[in-house]
């Protein structure tokens, strides 16, 4: 079966602020604005951000969390220092409260750092390098233990 993300929907009561801070940081561009909603776009994925009204109520977005994989350190790291100029750049306003949270770790095999928008979604990012090799392939009790070092903490 070939499965490929279409886009994710996100419901937001800021999606003007949401967009800036998506734009800024995963370099979309703005495919379409259908008032109030917009949609973002990149090579990989689409985003479409839901503008709700001030009474909706969703479930909290502290629970949700929303990761990518990188495929090298120094793109990890790269853009560990775009997030830390936006910060800068958006100093005393909304978005440095959330940011500041950003910090890079390394545990196991794995750097990460997560960073939260604007309403309290987290957004991950990780590379872990790639730890198959050639003998490993055909002996699936030790890939089925080195899979668990690449996998994110909150699956295991």
């Amino acid at each position: 079966m070939s499965l490929r993300l279409r886009q994710i929907i996100i419901y937001s009561k800021e999606a003007k602020a949401l967009s800036s801070f998506l734009i800024h940081l995963l370099e979309m561009e703005v495919g379409a604005i259908k008032k109030p909603n917009i949609l973002l776009t990149h090579q990989e994925f689409n985003i479409l951000i839901v503008q709700t009204g001030e009474d909706h109520s969703p479930s909290t977005n502290d629970d949700m969390a929303i990761d990518f994989s990188l495929s090298s350190e120094q793109e990890l790291k790269d853009l560990f220092q775009k997030v830390q100029f936006i910060k800068y750049r958006m100093q005393n306003g909304k978005m440095d409260e959330v940011m500041v949270q950003a910090t890079l770790v390394k545990q196991n095999d794995e750097f990460y750092f997560e960073v939260v928008d604007p309403e309290l979604r987290k957004w991950r990012f990780s590379y872990a390098p790639q730890v198959l090799t050639h003998e490993m392939a055909n002996v699936p009790s030790e890939l089925e233990k080195k899979s668990t070092l690449l996998s994110p903490p909150y699956l295991q």
